[in-house]
């Protein structure tokens, strides 16, 4: 229990970007392993969501007064945090996968992911008769 209370506090102990680009990268690990989700709308997700997220997590006194519209801001810096750690996985954490490729499989299931066609009343498949 002290392991678990001591990692909490290490990681809420990194400050608001930092936590939000592991968060990030999580959420790509996780989409990448739904399989209705095709691999090229995982980046955008990620930027999308530390947009909307650190808007939620950071102080708004860290803004400087002069700003007009400090939201718009922590909207950017949220962007910038998930190009970021996009950017990290893209050119890190695969070169580390590739290296592992043990971790690959663990990370992101197979390894490709397919999309899974939706069946219409037309072409529902019909259970054989005894």
């Amino acid at each position: 229990m002290d392991f678990l209370n001591d990692a909490i506090s290490q990681l809420l102990a990194l400050g608001p970007e930092a936590l939000l680009v592991l968060v990030v990268i999580a959420l790509g690990y996780v989409l990448k392993r739904v399989s209705v989700i095709p691999n090229k709308v995982i980046p955008a997700a990620c930027l999308l969501c530390g947009a909307m997220i650190y808007p939620l997590i950071t102080s708004p006194g860290k803004a400087p007064p002069d700003i007009r519209y400090p939201i718009v801001r922590e909207i950017m810096l949220g962007l910038l945090i998930g190009f970021i750690a996009w950017m990290i996985h893209n050119k890190l954490l695969k070169r580390i996968e590739d290296k592992l490729p043990w971790l690959k499989g663990v990370l992101t299931g197979n390894g490709d992911t397919e999309r899974i066609e939706a069946k219409g009343p037309d072409n529902i498949e019909k259970e054989p008769k005894p």
